[in-house]
């Protein structure tokens, strides 16, 4: 496997509430940081390596004057190349570099992949971080109209990968993993826990799906396993 650069990004979530304050819009990038430890995946299906720098303290590192030399506004994820040559800021110009830097870089994959992982950002994620926000996190006020909402406008969306992977299988295009299973499986993986309950019913491709990939180690290693609720938090 072959280094291929360092990510600096807050790894997990939950995180500790105090990060998702005003700071977090300001030095963070909320839509594609709380999924940065998915790209490692995206590198390993590519036989690349990608580490998360050790030392990466959010609101620390990221306002240091030499992060800032390489990430002018100081957001995260940022992405720095073996070699110290490239600096990408954001988690979709990252996820895109490193996916098209393998053998799989076809230009229909590539196609491929970018439909799945603008379907992930702008459908399942706006819905499930305000949700777990609420929610999981307790740290924005619950309102039971806008979960409501949220719960329907996340529930609507999983039309699309469930006729994708009756067509197709185990995985939403082709016989192997790719960046798209990842960028799906994200925000579907976070939203288990809390918000996807008795909808799965109307899913069950997409809850086998999410089950699968929990059985490659490097999945489930990197999203910590899958847990799935039967009844969706409320406050």
């Amino acid at each position: 496997m072959t280094f291929f650069g360092t990510i600096y990004s807050y790894p997990d979530l939950p995180c500790p509430a105090g990060v998702f304050t005003l700071p977090l819009f300001v030095l963070h990038d909320p839509f594609s940081s709380y999924n940065a430890n998915q790209i490692p995946i995206v590198a390993a299906i590519n036989d690349l390596e990608i580490v998360q720098d050790p030392a990466f303290e959010l609101g620390v590192t990221n306002r240091a004057p030499e992060y800032r030399a390489r990430f002018p506004l100081g957001k995260v994820p940022g992405f720095t190349s073996a070699d110290d040559t490239l600096h990408l800021a954001g988690g979709q110009a990252i996820r895109r570099h490193v996916a098209a830097s393998g053998p799989r870089a076809d230009p229909a994959t590539r196609a491929r992949n970018d439909e799945w992982s603008c379907y992930a950002d702008n459908e399942p994620t706006v819905t499930a971080l305000p949700a777990g926000l609420m929610t999981a996190l307790k740290v924005w006020p619950y309102n039971a109209a806008r979960h409501a909402d949220l719960a329907r406008n996340f529930k609507r969306p999983l039309g699309k990968p469930e006729v994708g992977l009756r067509a197709s299988g185990g995985f939403l295009f082709g016989e192997e993993l790719t960046m798209a299973d990842v960028m799906v499986a994200g925000p579907l993986v976070l939203a288990g826990s809390f918000l996807m309950d008795e909808m799965r019913k109307a899913a069950p491709s997409v809850a086998g799906f999410l089950e699968g990939l929990m059985e490659i180690p490097v999945v489930g290693k990197a999203f910590g396993g899958l847990k799935l609720c039967q009844t969706r938090a409320a406050e």
